[in-house]
């Protein structure tokens, strides 16, 4: 799926998460044909992967949580407090490298998951506070980026865990998580590379609209 940068040539979406990089300036036009794109490419990962959680969910008997949730909670959460916490917790630090960014994002995951958002938060400030630290983590980001970026859509993957009703069901439903997060995990690609060419704001309105479809259909 490519995406028209107009001046900057074309992006290829696969491309970038192959080998992502966080130097590349937000599309200077057709930043609404990219959104669209994107927002496609996260109905499409969807698609793909979705049969994979749905065999892991049977293999394992675990429970979907999110079924339990009242429908008028579930919107807000899903239009407005998930875009937010979320995208700013595991994309606003897909970016070259700020300190303030990764506080940032730190005090955002201590809402999701209080002791690693506590940890992130505090490394932050450390780095911050070490002119030196701070100018090794910055080049170290950058040659590094694209674990930073993997990593990133992993750990998005990963809380999506809470989704599902685990306890009790022994070390087959563990091993299965993987599968269970995998959609989670595919969309924190696409809306990495959302967070990287269209901003923080662009990733946050394509984490929406795409709950929004999920919800539409659902309802």
């Amino acid at each position: 799926m490519s995406l028209d940068t107009g001046s900057t040539g074309r992006f290829e979406l696969l491309a970038f998460v192959r080998s992502p990089v966080p130097a590349l300036e937000p599309m200077p036009r057709g930043r609404a044909r990219a959104f669209v794109r994107l927002w496609l490419a996260c109905l499409a990962t969807v698609l793909l992967t979705a049969p994979v959680a749905i065999l892991g969910s049977e293999v394992s008997g675990a429970g979907n949580r999110i079924e339990d949730v009242p429908s008028g909670v579930l919107v807000v959460l899903a239009l407005v407090v998930a875009p937010l916490l979320e995208e700013t917790a595991f994309r606003l630090p897909l970016a070259p490298f700020r300190p303030l960014w990764l506080a940032i994002a730190g005090a955002a995951v201590a809402f999701l998951v209080p002791p690693y958002g506590v940890v992130l938060f505090g490394l932050a400030v450390a780095v911050a506070a070490v002119p030196r630290l701070r100018q090794g983590t910055a080049t170290l980001w950058e040659r590094r980026f694209p674990i930073v970026f993997w990593t990133s859509a992993v750990l998005f993957g990963l809380l999506h865990t809470f989704n599902w009703e685990l306890d009790g069901l022994g070390w087959r439903a563990v091993a299965l998580v993987p599968l269970l997060v995998l959609p989670q995990t595919g969309l924190g690609l696409v809306l990495g590379a959302a967070r990287v060419r269209l901003g923080l704001g662009g990733s946050i309105l394509l984490h929406a609209a795409y709950n929004g479809t999920i919800l539409a259909f659902a309802f």
